[in-house]
C-alpha cells in the first residue's frame, strides 16, 4: 500500500474525537456502498488508497496503522474504542461493529476491550433483551475473534460468561478454547463451567468434534495426562459427565502429531492413557492410580445420594479387572492384594 506523507501529516494530527467519527461514517458508508465512486469522503484522505476487493478493509486500516507516530496511533486507537462504545445506537450498527473490533484485534489496541464488553453484555447476554439474527450472527463473530486474544481482561470475562444462562451456547466453544490457551492446565475447570452449554450442543451433529480438534492443537498430551484424574467421570448433581469429551478426544488424538507415542483407552466410564515409550511408564500407572482415586471420591458421593448405584457397580465389576493385572504386575502384589469384585483393594476402599 503506497501513501503519501501529506495523507499521513493529516491523520497523526487528528483528535480522539475526530477518529471516533471517522471510524464510525467511514465503516457505514463502506458496508452500504458496492462502487468505489459513491466513497467520496468515507475515511478520507485516504479513501482513495483503499481497495474495495481482495483485502479485508480492516486489514488495510491495520497497515495504514503501522504507519502513523506513536501519537497518531494513540488516537488512532482512542478514537476506535470510543467508536465501538457508540456504534450499536446507530442503525447500521449491526453491520460495522465486527469490522471495528476485527480492526482492533489486529492491532491488539486494549483499549477497545473495555468498551467491546458492555456492548456484548447490553445487547447480547442480557436476558431482558430480544435479538435478531443479524445481531447474533455479529456478536458471534465478535465472540469468536476475540477468543483468539490472550489478554487478562477477556480471560477474566470469559470466566464470567461461559457459565451465564444467557450465553448462547455455540459461544461456549471458543470460550472454552480461549480460556484453554491462556490456562491449558485448567481444562476440567473450564469443562464444568461449559457443562450446561454442551450438555445442549451434544444435540448437534457437528459438536465436539470441531471443538476436540482444535483443543489437541492448544493442550499438549502431558497436560491432559496430569489433568484426567480431575475430569468428573461420574457426577451425581448433573446428567452429563466428563466422558463425551474423552470419547471425542479418543477418536482426535489418533493421528495428531501434538499426540504422537499417545493412546487413549476407554473402558466403560474409566478413561486411560496409554503412552508408547517405556520411559513413560511411570506416568501411566500413576494416571490410572489417580483416576481411580477420583473415581472412588465421585463414586462415594453417588453412593451417598442414592443413585447411580447399579450403573457404578457394574463399572466396577465389569470394567476393572481390564487393568488389574498391569497393576498386580507393577506392584509385584499377590495376597494382599485381593480384588472386591474384581477392583483391587489397595485402590478401591468401598463395601458392596
Amino acid at each position: 500500500m503506497i501513501i503519501e506523507q501529506t495523507q499521513l501529516d493529516i491523520l497523526n494530527h487528528q483528535t480522539t474525537d475526530q477518529y471516533a467519527e471517522w471510524f464510525l461514517n467511514g465503516f457505514r458508508d463502506w458496508s452500504s456502498s458496492d462502487d468505489l465512486d459513491d466513497l467520496d469522503q468515507a475515511f478520507a484522505p485516504i479513501q482513495n488508497v483503499l481497495s474495495l476487493f481482495d483485502i479485508p478493509l480492516y486489514e488495510q486500516l491495520a497497515e495504514i496503522y503501522n504507519k502513523l507516530t506513536q501519537t497518531g496511533q494513540k488516537a488512532f486507537t482512542t478514537g476506535l474504542a470510543q467508536a465501538i462504545s457508540r456504534c450499536m445506537q446507530r442503525p447500521e450498527g449491526v453491520d460495522t461493529l465486527w469490522q471495528m473490533v476485527y480492526l482492533g484485534v489486529s492491532i491488539e489496541a486494549e483499549s477497545i476491550i473495555d468498551n467491546i464488553i458492555p456492548s456484548i453484555n447490553k445487547y447480547y447476554l442480557d436476558p431482558s433483551e430480544s435479538f435478531d439474527e443479524p445481531t447474533f450472527d455479529t456478536f458471534n463473530r465478535i465472540i469468536n475473534v476475540l477468543s483468539y486474544w490472550d489478554h487478562p481482561k477477556l480471560n477474566n470475562y470469559w470466566l464470567w460468561a461461559i457459565h451465564q444462562p444467557s450465553l448462547p451456547s455455540d459461544d461456549a466453544s471458543p470460550i472454552f478454547l480461549a480460556l484453554c490457551r491462556s490456562h491449558p492446565e485448567n481444562f476440567p475447570y473450564y469443562l464444568f463451567l461449559a457443562s450446561s452449554h454442551f450438555a445442549k450442543l451434544l444435540k448437534e451433529s457437528y459438536f465436539p468434534k470441531y471443538m476436540i480438534r482444535e483443543f489437541v492443537t492448544i493442550v499438549n498430551w502431558d497436560v491432559v495426562l496430569r489433568n484426567i484424574p480431575r475430569l468428573r467421570l461420574i457426577d451425581p448433581l448433573r446428567k452429563q459427565p466428563d466422558i463425551w469429551f474423552c470419547r471425542q478426544l479418543q477418536k482426535e488424538t489418533k493421528n495428531n502429531e501434538n499426540w504422537y507415542g499417545v493412546n487413549m483407552i476407554l473402558t466403560g466410564l474409566l478413561t486411560i492413557i496409554e503412552l508408547n515409550e517405556p520411559f513413560n511408564i511411570f506416568n501411566y500407572y500413576s494416571t490410572i492410580i489417580r483416576v481411580f482415586f477420583n473415581f472412588t471420591d465421585q463414586f462415594q458421593a453417588v453412593k451417598e445420594s442414592r443413585s447411580n448405584m447399579e450403573q457404578a457397580y457394574l463399572f466396577f465389576f465389569n470394567k476393572a479387572n481390564i487393568i488389574q493385572k498391569q497393576l498386580y504386575d507393577l506392584f509385584g502384589l499377590n495376597k494382599d492384594f485381593t480384588p472386591i469384585y474384581g477392583i483391587p483393594k489397595l485402590i478401591m476402599n468401598i463395601q458392596p
